[in-house]
């Protein structure tokens, strides 16, 4: 695997990786968070490529990572215009869309997008949701982020995993995660509410909802007003529901990949 970049119209560079890139099956596109990058799910990536035997990109979203670009005015529907040209570029005419916590809505800003030129075969809602709680009081310190993500996990995982836990949050002290950008997310995502929306069609085998019960950064109560909103949305079925926000850091990558494929249906 060795990290490619492409440059988008507004000269912003985007860069990601690509696990498996001769398989057969639909593409899967994991799009990250506020504050993620794309090598904090590499290892999972790669196993989750390798057992389905199918394409996955993970790319880092505007300035985060090894990507740039203005974050100035950024929204979401910015950051899904990125990810619209990447998958452009890419020229896949179908793909797979999972989307981590913003990157759902991201996600779903894709799925609205009338004028794309690729189909969206499935989306997977990832610890996220179709309604954001406002941006109250924004973030002013790394250090303020890296108590945000810590308050991702689960008391009982946190005190079982002190050194990834530690590892993790050390990793906010580093320029691929830069304040202003975090900052910029955090101000896109506040209040989105897609609401109205899903409320209108069907959208069965298309939408699917990953979340955990112990998530206390968007709580379960946000899943289940996701899955009774839009019509034809599944709960992507594991083996318990026992997790908190930062999914991945959950269970072994072959139950993500077993849950997944389950929905993706190949």
């Amino acid at each position: 695997m060795t990290e490619q970049r492409v440059t988008l119209s507004d000269r912003s560079e985007l860069a990601y990786n690509v696990f498996n890139d001769s398989a057969n099956k639909v593409p899967l596109v994991m799009i990250h968070g506020m504050t993620g990058i794309k090598n904090d799910w590499t290892g999972t990536a790669v196993e989750m490529a390798r057992m389905a035997n199918r394409t996955i990109v993970t790319p880092d979203n505007r300035n985060m990572g090894n990507s740039k670009g203005d974050v100035k005015g950024m929204t979401i529907d910015v950051m899904a215009n990125d990810m619209i040209e990447l998958v452009e570029r890419l020229g896949y005419e179908t793909v797979n869309l999972l989307g981590f916590s913003m990157g759902g809505m991201i996600a779903q800003y894709i799925l609205f997008n009338t004028t794309r030129k690729f189909h969206v075969n499935k989306v997977i809602l990832a610890a996220s949701s179709i309604r954001f709680p406002p941006t109250k009081v924004l973030p002013n310190s790394i250090e303020t982020f890296q108590s945000f993500v810590a308050a991702g996990f689960d008391p009982e995982w946190r005190d079982s995993h002190p050194n990834e836990l530690n590892e993790f949050l050390e990793s906010f002290n580093h320029p691929q995660r830069p304040l202003e950008t975090m900052q910029a997310q955090a101000r896109a995502i506040g209040g989105q509410d897609t609401t109205e929306k899903l409320k209108i069609g069907d959208w069965t085998d298309l939408i699917y909802v990953l979340h955990g019960k112990r998530d206390e950064l968007l709580t379960f109560a946000l899943a289940e007003h996701a899955l009774l909103t839009v019509k034809g949305s599944k709960l992507i079925n594991l083996h318990s529901l026992e997790f908190g926000h930062f999914f991945i850091m959950y269970f072994m990558p072959k139950d993500w990949s077993d849950g997944v494929e389950e929905c993706l249906g190949e």
